[in-house]
């Protein structure tokens, strides 16, 4: 998939390091996969998400807050004429995996981490920092550069834990969204030049799973009063059964003992 970065969005993945030191334990860990993108929403071509039916055995709390969603299964997400779906872990385009060049979207990320059960995964996703003016007493402005806890961002805590039926996994999910919604005005001038205004909307929520299973998340980013357009961010997740163990066969032998010799 072609990945585009019109808005400069930077990617970072967090893992903890007891996933490497419980691997050579003998724990195996899940693999917790995303893509996270953002479209706009317009007349000619409308974002239209229709609910699926629930994959039976699979129970799910719907959560929805601010604009934001949970939806149960994997729905039909339709960007105009174009079908968002997953092929082979990949995000599509009416089965392509290139990204159309008509249409408004950005791919921000697509983590994969590891996650032992039981623990948490975090996957980010942050934009650049924004610079702003203020003025100063002597008549002058300064230009400041937004701190990372200032900037839009989007943070997604996954908990995994193995499910009550096999093949499941109950998760705990954590899903904060900070956008920027405006401007502080800025004395002398009547630019939108200010330090910038983000407000952070929280959504938790938990479901079972089946594994290889994608889901949806949503969130509606920006809704201009002038226009009927809307920026809305898309995050597609799965989680994925541990490897299997090694098999005997495939075990190297154990040092300062010979592998078995075949006597004829």
């Amino acid at each position: 998939m072609r990945h585009v970065h019109g808005l400069g969005a930077m990617a970072a993945v967090l893992a903890s390091c007891a996933v490497f030191a419980a691997a050579a334990e003998g724990l195996r860990p899940y693999t917790v996969s995303a893509h996270m993108i953002t479209v706009r929403s317009e007349e000619s071509a409308e974002l239209v998400i229709t609910p699926g039916r629930e994959p039976v055995g699979s129970e799910f709390v719907t959560g929805s807050s601010g604009g934001m969603m949970a939806y149960p299964g994997l729905p039909d997400v339709r960007l105009g004429k174009y079908r968002l779906a997953v092929d082979r872990g990949e995000l599509t385009w009416n089965g392509s995996f290139d990204m159309p060049a008509d249409v408004s979207a950005e791919m921000l990320s697509s983590p994969r981490v590891g996650v032992l059960p039981n623990q948490k995964a975090t996957l980010r996703a942050g934009y650049p920092p924004i610079e702003y003016f203020d003025f100063l007493d002597d008549g002058l402005y300064r230009l400041h550069t937004t701190e990372r806890a200032e900037s839009p961002r989007i943070a997604l805590d996954v908990t995994v834990s193995p499910g009550r039926a096999a093949e499941t996994v109950d998760l705990d999910i954590g899903f904060a969204l900070a956008v920027m919604t405006g401007r502080e005005p800025v004395t002398g001038t009547h630019l939108d030049v200010g330090r910038p205004i983000v407000v952070t909307r929280e959504l938790n929520t938990s479901l079972e799973m089946r594994l290889g299973e994608w889901r949806l998340l949503s969130a509606l980013l920006t809704q201009p009063a002038e226009t009927d357009s809307r920026q809305y961010l898309l995050i597609f997740l799965c989680v994925d059964p541990p490897p299997p163990p090694p098999t005997a066969a495939s075990e190297p032998p154990t040092a300062g003992r010979s592998a078995p010799q075949t006597v004829p």
